[in-house]
């Protein structure tokens, strides 16, 4: 793979970083639950860190990190927010809202993994895809939980 395209594929994963973190933000925004306010939090900070890692990564190969969201994960948020306005969104719309989100990036996470990527940078964004997929699986249980109470 040239470096421009690993630039392109670690920008890709920029965007959805962002996009998750502010979804996250928002949905923290949304809840009461003050421990379920706290992970939502802390899964966007660890989305705030990734897009850095990844931009400090597109840096060291010679390129230019995107700094922006994506225009549907710009879209997914401002429907979350009017819906949030409208109703009276409880834990498990808030959950559930989160859990697309992370199938979202996980979706592009997977399209860049199957792509040949350095060494280097398959190293860095396999860890984090790992984690993701962790969360994602934290939403899931979470929001069966919530539909049974």
């Amino acid at each position: 793979m040239t470096t421009d395209k690993t630039v392109a594929s670690l920008n890709r994963l920029i965007t959805a970083c962002k996009d998750s973190e502010q979804g996250f933000r928002q949905a923290a925004e949304a809840v009461k639950v003050f421990d379920l306010k706290q992970a939502l939090e802390g899964f966007a900070a660890r989305r705030a860190m990734f897009a850095a890692e990844l931009q400090t990564t597109i840096e060291q190969l010679g390129g230019k990190p995107f700094e922006k969201k994506s225009i549907a994960g710009t879209l997914h948020q401002g429907w979350f927010h009017l819906k949030a306005m409208v109703t009276n969104l409880d834990v498990a719309d808030v959950v559930a809202e989160c859990e697309k989100g992370e199938e979202a990036i996980l979706k592009t996470y997977a399209e860049v993994l199957q792509e040949e990527l350095p060494d280097d940078v398959a190293k860095l964004i396999e860890p984090q895809e790992h984690q993701i997929r962790e969360v994602f699986e934290r939403l899931r249980s979470a929001e069966t939980v919530c539909a049974r109470a």
